[in-house]
């Protein structure tokens, strides 16, 4: 009989309730298929970049190129605003103009954590690690970030916005480059460059056959940089899918390059460029996936938890009986995409994934076009964002994964092998690397691949400039190799590698210059293990889940506010959601044109003009006196002070006839 093995998707979050309003704020949700779905979302945001406080540009005008901090100060106040009053810049009604101020300071925090720069903008990766940090601050390890960058391996897509925020429950940014053509190579594709880009808020994306259309919040508004607020607008754009594109920096050899689909925002019709969709910033509940085996046969399931802003609970059929078997207690056979979605390995060796994440949704085959590919013995996400396949002593990464569909109609890109690498041993296990990176001469792309005997390591990244390094596991870090079906491996962000076997009491680890520690840890029977973003040890004590962190007097046994997982029953093993970055310096570099670049706001209604028939007249007088007194729920308090009175009657003085 094969086991049958259940996967329980939990989220992190419950959140405290303000009211119900607050919660139905997903209008709509449809993913009927890959090139049917709607999503729209209500309530979001629509702070203005330009404000004074934050700094100039080149001409003068003050936030002029903090629109990636803006868009994602949206993000933040929606999550104030949703259950989390706590969050910065906390609960409001940010479209009050009393509210201003606040929303300055919160942008210029996020700015400076991003190190925006009142000229460059933001620029390489520093938008991630900014939000990431600040978002840690607020709520610690309840939501994660997902930073994804088109890249040679990578493309970003309306139908992956769309489905984050339908399926995963996500919040996110929007950013285009501005690309512009170089001429058509040899093998008659449109070669692009990017020179300059702009960040945007996702509310919506929409595809019906050939029909698409994207819903966002522009940080580039109208309102007075001073003190006013412009009126929250949603901006609609065709969103035409582009193939047969090439970006480099010449057209010479170019033939060379990955050809690439893009979705292409069609923000004016005489644009001498592209605005191609090219990085998206998504905030996401914290997940935790968790496992069990039983010995009757049947077919794999997923639940999912609760989700803070209204998402459903559903049950889902993973793979046929049979699934993974003799791996499911290392978690060999399972292992999450940066977007949220579970891939794993059916008993034939094929590599399966969640293809629909509505109600009827299952886990289905993995489309590899003409790739001729070994069974897998294991599988893993890299940072790039690529999938590394283990075959005995074979590692094969293939680009495309995590919006893999098996729907050919749908924007997607074909998978391509994008490196292969062989280890000098049979590999047993192989793990991403969590390391952080800070220069170019450390590959995004780096796995860890470890022998059976668990004393040798292969890093690799498959990158021809950087040689793969064998490392060895001294003797002195306590492993019994007999039990490595039972070993759990982890890298957290400092480098420094983790063990744990199940069963134990203890964990080891073995830093980037060969040094052991070896952790008791007061519990009766690790069960499963793993680091979550503020790398802190969660640790299943006997199928319970227990969190510990280093403090002030070393290790310490923390509760339910420093992880949502504390107490939660796993099954034989579990993983956690983590943030991820696809940033890559040599790819995303200013010298490659990923810098933000002015844009012509586009025309919105004046706030004074309350009857919205484009002008400041004499009608919207009107409306601002038959209110006088009151609260200003019309929108006559333009000040927002909390009442209409002679203020707001100066305000439309002042600007008479602008709108015209």
């Amino acid at each position: 009989m094969h086991p049958r093995s259940l996967l329980i998707v939990s989220s992190s979050v419950t959140a405290t309730v303000l009211s119900t309003s607050l919660f139905a704020d997903l209008d709509t949700q449809r993913y009927s298929s890959s090139t049917n779905y709607e999503f729209v979302v209500s309530h979001m945001p629509d702070f203005d970049q330009n404000r004074a406080g934050l700094g100039a540009d080149s001409d003068g005008d003050p936030g002029g190129m903090y629109c990636v901090p803006t868009a994602t100060s949206n993000l933040f106040a929606y999550i104030a605003n949703h259950g989390y009053t706590y969050c910065a810049p906390g609960q409001a009604d940010w479209q009050l103009n009393s509210n201003h101020a606040d929303a300055t300071d919160f942008i210029d925090r996020l700015a400076d954590e991003m190190n925006t720069s009142p000229t460059n903008g933001t620029t390489g990766g520093r938008g991630f690690r900014g939000a990431r940090n600040v978002l840690q601050d607020e709520v610690g390890s309840r939501f994660v970030i997902e930073d994804e960058r088109h890249s040679l391996w990578n493309v970003v897509t309306l139908r992956e916005l769309s489905r984050a925020g339908i399926c995963e429950d996500a919040i996110q940014t929007v950013c285009y480059g501005k690309y512009a053509t170089l001429g058509y190579n040899w093998c008659d594709e449109r070669v692009i460059k990017r020179s300059g880009g702009h960040c945007m808020t996702f509310v919506g994306g929409y595809r019906n056959g050939s029909t698409r259309k994207i819903k966002v919040n522009d940080p580039g508004g109208s309102g007075d940089e001073n003190t006013v607020q412009s009126t929250f607008e949603t901006l609609d754009h065709d969103c035409p899918w582009y193939s047969d594109l090439v970006v480099s920096f010449t057209t010479f050899g170019s033939c060379l390059l990955p050809n690439q689909g893009m979705n292409r925002i069609q923000r004016n019709s005489n644009d001498s460029f592209l605005r191609l969709i090219d990085a998206r910033l998504a905030i996401r509940p914290a997940n935790c996936y968790s496992w069990h085996s039983y010995d009757d046969g049947t077919s794999c399931a997923v639940e999912t938890g609760g989700m803070p802003f209204g998402q459903n609970d559903f049950e889902i059929e993973l793979a046929p009986a049979g699934v993974g078997a003799s791996y499911w207690n290392t978690g060999q056979s399972l292992t999450i995409a940066p977007n949220g979605r579970p891939f794993l390995i059916a008993a034939d060796g094929s590599i399966m994934f969640r293809e629909n994440d509505e109600e009827e949704a299952t886990m289905r085959p993995v489309p590899l076009g003409e790739l001729d590919l070994p069974p897998a013995d294991g599988i893993t996400f890299c940072s790039d964002r690529t999938l590394v396949l283990r075959h005995n002593d074979r590692l094969i990464a293939i680009t495309g994964m995590d919006a893999v569909t098996t729907d050919p109609d749908a924007d997607r890109n074909p998978p391509t092998v994008a490196w292969e690498a062989q280890a000098p041993f049979q590999i047993g296990q192989v793990i991403p690397s969590r390391r952080e990176r800070t220069s170019e001469d450390d590959s995004m792309h780096t796995v860890l691949a470890f022998s059976p005997n668990l004393r040798v390591i292969f890093e690799t990244s498959g990158d021809p400039e950087i040689e793969p390094q064998i490392r060895s596991v001294p003797a002195s870090l306590p492993l019994d190799p007999e039990r490595f079906n039972q070993t759990i491996i982890v890298e957290d962000g400092a480098g420094t590698i983790w063990f744990a076997q199940e069963g134990d009491r203890r964990i080891s680890t073995l830093d980037r210059e060969g040094q052991v520690s070896i952790i008791e840890l007061p519990v009766e029977k690790i069960t499963g293990f793993d680091i979550d973003d503020l790398n802190q040890l969660l640790v299943a004590d006997e199928g319970r889940v227990r969190c510990f962190g280093l403090g002030a007097r070393g290790l310490e046994e923390r509760g339910a506010e420093a992880s949502p997982f504390v107490g939660q029953l796993v099954g034989m093993g579990f993983k956690v959601d983590r943030s991820s970055s696809n940033y890559d310096p040599k790819q995303h570099s200013e010298e490659q044109g990923w810098f933000d670049s002015p844009e012509v706001a586009q025309a919105l209604p004046c706030p004074e003009d309350l009857n919205g028939d484009g002008q400041v007249n004499g009608g919207d007088l009107a409306l601002v006196l038959s209110s006088w007194g009151e609260n200003g729920d019309d929108g006559a308090d333009l000040n927002g002070d909390g009442i209409v009175n002679g203020a707001d009657m100066a305000l439309i003085l002042s600007a008479w006839g602008k709108c015209l």
